[in-house]
């Protein structure tokens, strides 16, 4: 009898340590859902995505930036917004420093961050949203301008 609970209980555990282990790795694929940032120059970056003629997702922040931080980590936690960006446009991060080259600032006219940028294939602004924005109106933007390009 002692027995047959041993291996019940033996059973039982391996049985419970799988399905936490199958939990876990879900979990994990889930978290692992990132923006597919280029990484890499952006002029590169631009060129690829004329070639390719596709709409482009900026955003820019800056180092010792509370609210770009903060708008980075609600962005990278909202599957649909990601999986949204990822499926229709190529994504370039930029990440101000003291170090960084100034010709993004200079093109677009970053003052303020954090800022989200619109781009069409060629580089050109379509929309701009500076300051903090929640990942819900990001979507939003993202498809308007989505619809948007698709017309014209």
């Amino acid at each position: 009898m002692k027995f047959i609970f041993f291996i019940s209980a033996l059973v039982l555990a391996f049985f419970s340590n799988a399905i936490g282990l199958s939990d876990s790795i879900i979990k994990n694929d889930l978290r692992s859902v990132q923006v597919h940032f280029y990484k890499g120059d952006f002029q590169t970056f631009l060129v690829k995505a004329e070639m390719q003629r596709e709409l482009v997702f900026l955003i820019a922040s800056a180092d010792n930036c509370f609210p770009c931080e903060h708008m980075e980590e609600e962005v990278n936690k909202n599957q649909k917004l990601i999986k949204y960006l990822n499926k229709n446009f190529v994504s370039y991060k930029y990440q101000r420093d003291e170090s960084t080259d100034s010709y993004l600032e200079e093109r677009y006219k970053l003052h303020q961050y954090p800022a989200v940028l619109f781009l069409d294939s060629h580089g050109n602004v379509i929309a701009k949203l500076v300051g903090k924005r929640k990942p819900c109106e990001i979507y939003r933007f993202a498809k308007k301008i989505k619809k948007r390009m698709q017309k014209g």
